[in-house]
């Protein structure tokens, strides 16, 4: 459980400040998301995700092999495909996205807690 959430803080928090810090990019670099990481508090345990979500593969399976030679690369990929991007392997991480996945959880809430209370 404290992996799902700590890679949700990821995916839902950790874009804006990337592109606050670092400009708006299709893909961060692994210091860059590190570096976001570290100086922001995010949850240590878990950096391989969160490389995951913001590096490009490639760079990816190359940092990874380094600094964290035990991890599976495929199994991190296809777990994030999985939990964000319907199962696209193919998937790059982009703010439309979480926009698009907060509608959708706000459309599956009952209207009644979308409507105003106008009685306040």
């Amino acid at each position: 459980m404290l992996r799902r959430k700590a890679v949700n803080k990821y995916y839902s928090s950790m874009h804006g400040l990337l592109r606050i810090r670092y400009g708006i990019s299709e893909g961060y670099s692994s210091g860059q998301v590190e570096a976001t990481i570290k100086e922001c508090d995010f949850s240590m345990k878990y950096i391989p995700y969160a490389l995951a979500l913001f590096v490009e593969e490639r760079s990816l399976k190359e940092h990874l092999s380094k600094e964290y030679p035990d991890t599976n690369v495929e199994q991190l990929r296809t777990y994030i495909a999985k939990r964000f991007f319907h199962g696209d392997l193919d998937y790059k991480y982009c703010h439309k996205d979480v926009n698009a996945r907060l509608v959708d959880s706000m459309t599956n809430q009952s209207i009644g807690k979308l409507t105003p209370d106008i009685n306040s």
